[in-house]
């Protein structure tokens, strides 16, 4: 199967960020071994996409200094990092 995601163009912050696109992806990827597909292809594009697997989340935490204030990434574990886990466990379970 072609590239495919919840939003695209990068996402969309409150849809692609959330847990329910956790659930979507796990439900695409068991629909996809069902039909017997046996690869398909999640965009995971770049740094400040909302769906990103592997990079910080591209909510910015606003530290205030007495002069200044700095903003920090934080990392976190992506939605689609929970559905690339499950999806392989689920089917290795089945079998």
């Amino acid at each position: 199967m072609f590239e495919t995601n919840t939003a695209s163009c990068g996402g969309f912050a409150g849809l692609s960020d959330t847990y329910g696109a956790a659930l979507w992806a796990t439900d695409y990827g068991l629909q996809m071994a069902y039909a017997n597909f046996t690869h398909a292809m999640l965009h995971i594009g770049g740094q400040n996409v909302f769906y990103n697997v592997c990079c910080s989340s591209p909510f910015v935490l606003i530290v205030l200094d007495t002069l200044k204030s700095h903003s920090l990434r934080l990392p976190r574990i992506s939605p689609l990092s929970i559905s690339g886990l499950l999806v392989p466990y689920t089917i290795q379970q089945l079998f």
